[in-house]
């Protein structure tokens, strides 16, 4: 009988990462234990492009934050992002009407009919926080740190997708309420809110933090990083099964669809045709 593999322990976490072992653990095994290619897409590259711009945007002193200075920088990051490995290998072009273009002068322009920019009272931009948790360390960005009116932390994530149907704004939430716990580590005290704007609707959802399940989720890292150490040790990475399932990359290793995860190391690097990061 053949042993199952073990594998390095993570010495650090981000809540993308953790988000990523809750929903299908062999898949955070092979992206991040493994480092098996992991191909970009069109939708995550977007949102890469709109994040940039409105984090140049917001940069700019609050009576410049117009739509004319948000073309302006529309045009900028679109004449330097052939510069990008992901614009390379998603073959995009710099033409203005391509329909990757198109939709991110749209999700920029649903921005402005979301907030005034020059209103807006940002603390920082792409904030990096990490703590220390001992075994490792729990790392993210966030992607806007402000003040509201009374002088409290709002930490504001842009999404360029739809906003969630009620039953699932929780289920979106889980990161943020991991950003909401660094922010109190790094800052001294918990965001008053936390709010996801979603510019593919022009939808805001946004919650106030209770202080003890802020607090919660220090329990919440610990359980899920001792169960991928778990999983490390013995080797045995669960599947979820699900409809994203038909997107993933590495459903012919998975054994839900009757694949070998042993051999996804040798495999992957040909078959998807791209280099790990």
């Amino acid at each position: 009988m053949t042993s199952s593999p073990t594998f390095p322990t993570p010495l650090s976490l981000s809540p993308s990462r953790i988000g990523a072992f809750e929903s299908c653990p062999l898949k955070f095994r092979f992206v991040n234990i493994e480092k098996l290619p992991d191909p970009p897409t069109i939708e995550k590259y977007k949102g890469t492009i709109v994040h940039r711009i409105l984090e140049l945007l917001l940069k700019e002193d609050s009576a410049e934050r117009t739509s004319e200075m948000a073309r302006h920088l529309f045009d900028t990051v679109q004449y330097t992002a052939p510069n990008d490995e992901d614009f390379s290998y998603l073959e995009l072009t710099s033409d203005a009407n391509h329909p990757f273009w198109v939709d991110v002068r749209k999700l920029v322009d649903t921005y402005f009919s979301m907030e005034d920019p020059t209103v807006v009272k940002p603390e920082a931009m792409e904030l990096r926080v990490e703590h220390s948790m001992g075994d490792f360390k729990l790392t993210g960005i966030i992607d806007r740190l402000e003040r509201d009116e009374d002088g409290n932390f709002v930490i504001v994530d842009y999404k360029t997708g739809k906003s969630p149907a009620p039953n699932f704004v929780e289920d979106k939430m889980k990161a943020m309420m991991l950003y909401a716990w660094l922010c109190k580590q790094e800052k001294g005290s918990s965001p008053a809110a936390l709010r996801l704007l979603f510019l593919k609707d022009g939808k805001a959802v946004e919650t106030r933090p209770l202080e003890n399940k802020v607090d919660f989720q220090l329990q919440r890292v610990k359980a899920i990083y001792g169960a991928i150490k778990r999983s490390c040790e013995t080797g045995h990475f669960g599947t979820k099964k699900g409809p994203l399932c038909n997107y993933c990359d590495y459903q012919r290793w998975c054994p839900e669809f009757g694949g070998d995860p042993t051999r996804a190391a040798q495999e992957a690097p040909v078959v998807i045709g791209v280099k790990p990061k």
